[in-house]
């Protein structure tokens, strides 16, 4: 059994277009707040693009980090967040843990299929309540170890008997064989999503009554994210130490 730990990396997120003579589109009307991301720079263009409100003449809101917390969140005028968006590469997370994340909106998916890739390369993600029952006793992780192997076998075995001997091509017989195949068998792929639906989803799949992966996942994406976005991240942060 081949054990494997979740892993987010962050392979894209929103840029600022520069201009031919230098410097980026938006200064043409909006002083960049040297401290702000493009992303965040992005959303507080979005929101004063609503009033032309370029000059700044709230004090209160000057600063594209009070801009973010007073229009978006005080304000709630969440929309301004959907302009910028962040792409993640995810492994070591379960299927289980896919098919409760793809119940969200707003959420682009690109998975590793298990009707073209052989199961047998995907490692197996150990729930957190298993792993954390058996750290006195290494015997019941290799109990579970042989359980998920017999599922594998089985997996083989179908795989097997419908190619070579029920004359399917090899993408066919996997399609039928990965019916037996355990929840905790690892997925990987690609996730994109704006800045508001990470806002929204991670406060929820981080709330302390929340699935035991969801909340260890959750807390990876939202450290990720953090360079990109750090005004909206500390946002979430909140809300969810407010709920701990």
């Amino acid at each position: 059994m081949n054990i494997v730990t979740p892993k987010i990396e962050l392979i894209a997120s929103t840029q600022l277009t520069n201009t031919q003579t230098g410097g980026t589109v938006i200064e043409e009307l909006m002083n960049l707040d040297p401290s702000a991301t493009d992303g965040e720079s992005l959303v507080e263009y979005a929101g004063r693009g609503c009033y032309e409100s370029w000059g700044k003449p709230n004090p209160k809101t000057a600063h594209n980090p009070d801009y973010i917390r007073r229009t978006a969140f005080d304000m709630q005028h969440g929309s301004i967040l959907e302009h910028a968006s962040v792409t993640l590469r995810f492994s070591g997370v379960s299927r289980a843990w896919l098919t409760e994340m793809e119940r969200h909106r707003h959420l682009s998916w690109s998975v590793a299929s298990q009707r073209y890739i052989d199961a047998n390369t995907f490692g197996v993600v150990v729930p957190p309540a298993v792993r954390d029952y058996a750290k006195n006793d290494e015997s019941y992780i290799e109990s579970y170890g042989i359980e998920i192997d017999e599922a594998l076998n089985a997996y083989n075995e179908w795989v097997d008997e419908l190619a070579n001997y029920g004359g399917l091509p090899r993408k066919q017989a996997r399609e039928a064989a990965r019916s037996v195949l355990p929840n905790c068998l690892e997925t990987r792929g690609v996730v994109t999503g704006n800045l508001r639906a990470w806002s929204t989803i991670l406060p929820l799949r981080a709330h302390p009554t929340a699935d035991a992966e969801m909340q260890e996942v959750s807390m990876l994406i939202l450290d990720t994210i953090h360079p990109v976005a750090p005004t909206i991240t500390n946002h979430i942060r909140q809300q969810i130490k407010e709920h701990a």
